[in-house]
């Protein structure tokens, strides 16, 4: 997915700020205001530890190994995530080879350039779950029922009647002359679709708790709220990177457990071969020309 090309250098700050032993007020401002403990050495390779209680900043210490990144380094991986889970300080120090080019606090996370390609991945996968269904057969008419399926039988009395709400707006006239002009599915939310996925009705895709998590990461990014937040002292929260973390992980393997579904369809794989047979007739036929047009279309 888009995600893996996120890189350090997509969301470093690139202004850093230097500690400066005849500046110490203005130092200690810039690590209260943005809730970070250290701040590089002009060196580059050294950093200045920073004392909230004391307000004080400490002798300089060698960046370790665990506090360096590349700027060309993946952002989600495991070993990034490692990376912030034991660092100390709780910045990042991103080199270019052996120049300081930067620094990744968890607050860069938030960064537009994050959230715009998680959405892009989101609206992927929503794309590709409704043309999973249209593969199975499936039709408005199935989710329709799987609402009054759900109305009707759903373990808890308040989930029977959000499915009966669901029902009764979804059989409105107005949303019946969106079905008329829309291809199918669209007009259901995100989550219709996940449990929707999740249910006896299309081949179970995801669980429950699954089916939750999603919704919460596309809940987030697509309203541009911040996918690392604070906790109860207003510090960023390790807690909540790694649940983006879980979360992007999760989104992948679903989007390949997806494609693997799609793949082996077998109307799907009648469609690909026919469309392959056709090309290598003209190939065939044409021979070099024909190669040539294909190759220059992929």
């Amino acid at each position: 997915m888009q995600f893996h090309r996120l890189t350090f250098a997509h969301i470093m700050e690139r202004h850093v700020l230097y500690y400066d032993a005849d500046a110490p007020d203005a130092c200690a401002f810039i690590c209260q205001r943005l809730n970070i403990n250290a701040l590089p050495g002009l060196d580059g390779e050294t950093y200045y530890p920073f004392d909230e209680e004391s307000n004080q900043f400490g002798d300089p210490q060698l960046v370790p190994e665990q506090g360096r990144a590349q700027s060309h380094d993946m952002l989600f991986t495991e070993a990034v995530r490692e990376q912030f889970a034991q660092t100390e300080p709780n910045v990042l120090f991103v080199y270019d080879g052996r120049v300081l080019v930067g620094v990744v606090h968890l607050s860069d996370f938030n960064r537009s350039s994050v959230l715009q390609i998680v959405q892009d991945d989101i609206i992927l996968f929503e794309r590709d779950l409704r043309r999973f269904f249209m593969l199975r057969g499936r039709s408005d008419a199935d989710m329709l029922a799987f609402f009054e399926y759900q109305s009707e039988h759903a373990d808890a009395y308040g989930l029977r009647n959000f499915y009966t709400d669901k029902l009764r707006d979804a059989t409105m006239p107005r949303r019946q002359n969106e079905r008329r002009l829309l291809d199918p599915f669209q007009t259901f939310e995100f989550s219709d679709l996940l449990y929707f996925s999740g249910s006896d009705v299309s081949g179970p895709l995801l669980r429950f708790d699954q089916v939750k998590e999603l919704i919460g990461l596309r809940n987030r990014v697509m309203h541009a709220k911040n996918t690392v937040e604070y906790d109860e002292h207003r510090v960023y929260s390790y807690e909540s990177l790694e649940r983006l973390y879980d979360e992007l992980f999760l989104l992948e393997s679903a989007y390949h457990r997806l494609l693997r579904s799609i793949a082996n369809d077998l109307d799907y794989t009648r469609t690909r071969r026919e469309a392959n047979r056709s090309r290598l007739d003209q190939i065939q036929e044409s021979g070099e020309k024909a190669l040539r047009f294909f190759k220059a279309a992929i």
